[in-house]
């Protein structure tokens, strides 16, 4: 879930395990006619906490959303659900959009990406020669794109290493970078798959607004 808001343009801000007023949450629990969860060891009310807070923003609006996640097979037990019940009032009482997010809700394959191209989305701890050279065979990367038209991945690989001196390996490591820092495309909804067609990348101009957004919040 995290991937998927972390990605989004439209998320400015994310806030995990949010605290829920405790005193807000016992009323509820009371009205409801429920116990309020407890700590199991002291035995004493605990602080609930909504999975994540989220805030949208696009041009001039905003919008400020909860949402809990939760396997799909623990909906069929009452304590959960009782809990659950008690988290949606307590955001309805404050007029917040509050939803429930299951792992049958989230697409599999684009958070499998997501992750891959994440672990690439820094390449300060990758071993290099000189400080500038990931820049550069960035750089080398995107230049020779374009004449790549018609060429497999794979093949175009082959070309960065023929031509661009990219060691085995390394044109794979920049393509995830790039991608992972949105300067070129990939369908994050297929299997990554090294005979697609080039054609399939699309070079982009970054959208850093969203990310200096949230980086400040």
């Amino acid at each position: 879930m995290f991937l998927l808001l972390d990605w989004s343009d439209a998320v400015t801000d994310i806030r995990e395990q949010f605290p829920l007023d405790r005193d807000e949450t016992r009323r509820i629990a009371a009205d409801m006619g429920v116990r309020h969860p407890i700590d199991t060891q002291s035995r004493t009310d605990i602080v609930m906490t909504t999975d994540f807070m989220i805030n949208l923003g696009a041009g001039n609006t905003s919008a400020l959303v909860a949402r809990s996640v939760k396997p799909a097979s623990e909906l069929d037990e009452d304590r959960t659900l009782e809990k659950q019940e008690i988290e949606r009032r307590y955001w309805q009482i404050k007029g917040v959009d509050w939803g429930l997010v299951t792992d049958l809700d989230l697409p599999a394959q684009r958070i499998k990406n997501l992750r891959w191209l994440h672990e690439m989305q820094s390449l300060q701890l990758m071993t290099a020669p000189q400080p500038s050279y990931w820049d550069e065979r960035c750089g080398n990367f995107l230049a020779c794109l374009p004449q790549a038209t018609g060429m497999s991945i794979k093949q175009f690989f082959r070309l960065l290493e023929s031509t661009q001196g990219f060691a085995i390996g390394e044109a794979l490591t920049v393509l995830r970078h790039l991608a992972a820092n949105k300067r070129i495309t990939i369908d994050l909804n297929a299997k990554f798959d090294m005979q697609m067609q080039v054609d399939s990348l699309e070079v982009v101009v970054p959208n850093t607004a969203a990310q200096q957004t949230r980086k400040s919040a």
